[in-house]
């Protein structure tokens, strides 16, 4: 069974990027991408993934909120947070929402 990963980033290229990094791994199938927290909990609905690769600063909806969101409403999906920001506030929010690691 491969693990379904959901890649979430506003910058096309940095989804680009994970896809085909990750593209090689038999275990692993990238089941789709948002550019938004908005999106990103769509696609979380529709898609069911077993894991979300999350960036922490985005436009409409930041991670840290769709974290909060996601973890409500899908406990299940473990959410692991891609940022540049180390922003402790940031990073404790996620983590409190339900985050599992920040990288």
């Amino acid at each position: 069974m491969k693990i379904r990963i959901l890649l979430i980033d506003d910058h096309s290229f940095i989804r680009r990027a994970l896809k085909i990094s990750l593209g090689d791994e038999l275990t692993l199938e990238i089941v789709g991408e948002a550019e938004n927290g908005q999106v990103a909990i769509a696609q979380v609905e529709t898609l069911r993934p077993d894991v979300l690769l999350m960036d922490i600063q985005m436009p409409l909806m930041d991670g840290v909120e769709a974290t909060k969101q996601i973890g409500e409403h899908f406990p299940d999906t473990k959410i692991l947070i891609l940022t540049v920001d180390e922003t402790e506030e940031y990073i404790s929010q996620a983590l409190k929402y339900g985050a599992s690691a920040i990288f």
